[in-house]
């Protein structure tokens, strides 16, 4: 009797450091599980606050920037050499930080005295999501308007997504149509109570240099509005057959492509190749 009552003792002791060896294992697991995840949520948080940090100096150090080099800095530190302006609208997309650069200057040159402000800014993984109020200033144009000195005021939102602490791609939509009414580059045609002040009855031509410079810094583009709009992944399968000169965009048709046998231009800031 003594000896099974000795081994019942054996077997419970065994049970009970088996047990406890496995609340140990587990303990750890959960531990290392924790430790894992509080290490991981402390890195997405810190790669949030670098891309909304990289967002917040783009638009203060190269939209906001008066000065031609220190904007020059800005934007070769900033924006990657592979950039990316996906825009619909624009039947002749250009790739690399020189046509970001283009942009910016065109935006500039037309309304010297605009000033972006950064509304709110929202970061998840590798994208940043901006919420911008444009205040346009006088415009450098002779253009009829009805605006006092602060000029046209207008919003934007962003979709920027950051590699390596670069921008490499922008999704931009842009509120231009009111800038364009605001500024008198066309008439709004809803009438009611409030009401700006009319300019005229009719869309109003772009007879100067400074108009059409203006109507170019406010749509993104100079030719004409694609008849046919691609978006997502088949507008960035259309941008890669640009990039590559396997075709150019037709402006009859829209969006649709045609064989071509323009010749590549190698940008040489970016280094990339580009349709001339």
């Amino acid at each position: 009797v003594d000896h099974d009552e000795g081994r019942r003792g054996a077997d419970v002791a065994s049970t009970l450091v088996m047990a406890n060896k496995a609340a140990a294992y587990a303990a750890g697991a959960w531990a290392a599980a924790a430790t894992w995840y509080a290490g991981a949520c402390y890195w997405r948080e810190r790669r949030k606050r670098a891309n909304r940090r990289v967002v917040e100096r783009l638009y203060a150090e190269v939209w906001n920037q008066e000065r031609t080099e220190e904007m020059q800095e800005a934007v070769c530190e900033l924006i990657s050499a592979e950039h990316v302006l996906v825009d619909p609208s624009d039947p002749m997309p250009t790739p690399g930080r020189k046509a970001y650069w283009d942009n910016v200057v065109t935006f500039r040159e037309a309304l010297p005295k605009f000033h972006m402000s950064v509304d709110n800014l929202i970061a998840e993984g590798d994208y940043v999501v901006a919420q911008l109020t444009v205040q346009s200033g006088k415009p450098a144009t002779s253009v009829e308007s009805s605006i006092d000195e602060a000029g046209a005021v207008w919003t934007v939102t962003s979709v920027l997504e950051i590699k390596e602490n670069k921008v490499c791609k922008s999704w931009v939509n842009s509120d231009s149509l009111s800038a364009l009414i605001q500024l008198g580059l066309v008439p709004d045609i809803v009438k009611g109570p409030f009401a700006r002040k009319a300019i005229s009855q009719q869309v109003i031509a772009l007879d100067t240099a400074e108009e059409h410079k203006l109507a170019t810094a406010l749509l993104g583009r100079e030719e004409a509005h694609p008849k046919e709009v691609l978006t997502h992944d088949e507008w960035l399968d259309y941008f890669q057959k640009i990039v590559e000169n396997s075709a150019k965009p037709s402006l009859e048709t829209g969006m649709g492509l045609r064989t071509w046998s323009g010749q590549l231009r190698t940008d040489q800031q970016s280094g990339l190749d580009f349709v001339s």
